[in-house]
């Protein structure tokens, strides 16, 4: 589906999941170079940026959300500018795009009492802009969900956060891998287009920010994350001791214990055990034993 926007001269296309008709029609109407064209057709592994002539493509792969378990897909964002024009190619909704496209027919307004002329290198600006604020604004969410799981895991629940801690990590490690090469692209594609004849160094220093401002939040929470995996591992670990020693005290225990009654109990024992107080001078020995481990353990701190 194609959506046309202008505003002071300058189109911008936005197609989402264009069919082979839409991308030869936006093709005729801005004579895009064919290896361009075939670019548009077909996903792109990786994210790159390349010169056409009078027109530079610019493909950015972001993190998709499907669902909190599922970990996260990716999403490309195709961008063809050229002198007066911007294309944005990309296959399903993209919320970034959405909020950018309902904020747009106030733009030309906005760009005017800020003194600036409309480019398409400032209409591709803001919505990268709004890519990365999306970014960094759902990161926040994540950072404060690393709080509460902070406190759960101090409050004793070490294992229930085990997946939680998991599943954040993989989001911030999916998303770090979906964008890994955005700086450097980004900054051959501010390259290509001062190449063009646009004087780029503030919109260059803007976009490069924007990216690094989104990776300086990610950092720092995934630090958090591995100091809270380490802390949750250590807690987990400390805790399983614990148990294990319980349950080696208590085979200690009990089988002296059961070693000695099958011994009083024993036919060949002593008459003494087999008279009508033989059952209690049993227990009677049991306990005493029971209470000299008691004893010897609290004094060695065991228990």
């Amino acid at each position: 589906m194609i959506t046309r926007n202008q505003h002071n001269g300058i189109t911008w296309i936005d197609i989402n999941e264009p069919t082979l008709d839409e991308i030869n029609e936006i093709s005729s109407e801005f004579s895009l170079h064919h290896g361009c064209i075939e670019q548009l057709g077909d996903p792109s592994s990786r994210s790159k940026s390349e010169n056409f002539g009078d027109h530079n493509l610019l493909i950015l792969h972001f993190p998709d959300h499907p669902s909190a378990k599922s970990g996260i897909g990716r999403v490309e964002l195709d961008c063809v500018i050229g002198k007066n024009f911007l294309v944005t190619v990309h296959y399903g909704r993209l919320d970034s795009i959405d909020e950018f496209q309902s904020m747009f027919d106030s733009y030309d307004l906005i760009m005017k009492n800020k003194s600036k002329t409309i480019a398409p290198i400032h209409i591709l600006h803001d919505i990268l802009r709004t890519f990365y604020h999306g970014m960094r604004t759902e990161i926040t969410m994540i950072t404060e969900e690393l709080g509460e799981i902070e406190e759960r895991i101090f409050a004793g629940n070490e294992e229930a956060m085990v997946e939680r801690i998991s599943i954040l990590r993989r989001k911030f490690i999916d998303i770090k891998h979906a964008t890994r090469f955005h700086e450097e692209v980004l900054k051959n594609f501010v390259r290509l287009q001062t190449t063009m004849g646009d004087n780029l160094t503030l919109i260059h220093d803007m976009i490069i920010n924007q990216y690094y401002r989104m990776q300086d939040a990610l950092e720092a929470d995934l630090e958090i994350i591995r100091e809270l995996r380490e802390t949750n591992d250590s807690l987990l670990t400390a805790k399983n001791n614990g148990v294990m020693k319980r349950l080696t005290l208590m085979a200690f225990v009990t089988f002296p214990l059961s070693l000695v009654a099958i011994i009083l109990f024993d036919p060949q024992s002593p008459h003494i055990f087999h008279g009508p107080y033989g059952f209690w001078i049993v227990v009677g020995i049991l306990t005493v034993l029971f209470l000299i481990m008691q004893i010897y353990f609290t004094y060695k701190k065991w228990i």
